[in-house]
């Protein structure tokens, strides 16, 4: 995240972007270790794309899309690699811890959400004509619930059906 944003600690206290993720993974093996026992599964689920300042353009969107500026909207995408490349990805130590995370405990599943959103090499704001981002980082309502929901449904589907 940018330089502007604080992690904040229980006590209040600032903490480093760094010691704040590594608590994260703590916690979240702690809550796997603790469901385990109760016989729980967890899901966690991996980021989608945020879009950076240079691809927060109004432009990107269909949701003003009138016959006046039809002309003027423009189909914003990025690179997947921007995002997930092992070596310059900014999502890279994501994917490798919830990699890790999800690989070092039995009940933890991940749920990718980034290839639905982002299926192939690129990302897009919009597919199809619908968008799928309501702002530079939130997933439009109607978006996760007609491409989102039903394939975490057949996910948490697969995972009650492993056991059986």
């Amino acid at each position: 995240p940018p330089s502007e944003f604080k992690f904040i600690k229980q006590d209040g206290s600032f903490d480093t972007q760094e010691n704040s993720f590594k608590n994260w993974g703590l916690a979240v093996g702690n809550l796997a270790k603790f469901s385990q026992k109760k016989g729980a599964k967890v899901i966690i689920q991996s980021p989608t794309p945020e879009w950076e300042k240079q691809h927060r353009n109004p432009r990107c969107s269909t949701l003003d899309k009138q016959w006046f500026n039809s002309l003027a909207k423009i189909n914003c995408q990025i690179e997947s690699k921007f995002f997930i490349d092992k070596e310059t990805g900014l999502y890279n130590h994501l994917f490798e811890k919830l990699n890790q995370l999800s690989g070092s405990y039995e009940n933890l599943y991940l749920f990718d959400t980034y290839k639905i959103v982002c299926p192939k090499s690129i990302c897009s704001f919009t597919v199809d004509g619908i968008d799928i981002y309501q702002d530079h980082q939130h997933i439009m309502h109607r978006w996760a619930r007609d491409f989102i929901a039903p394939k975490i449904s057949k996910f948490i589907f697969n995972i009650q059906t492993m056991d059986k």
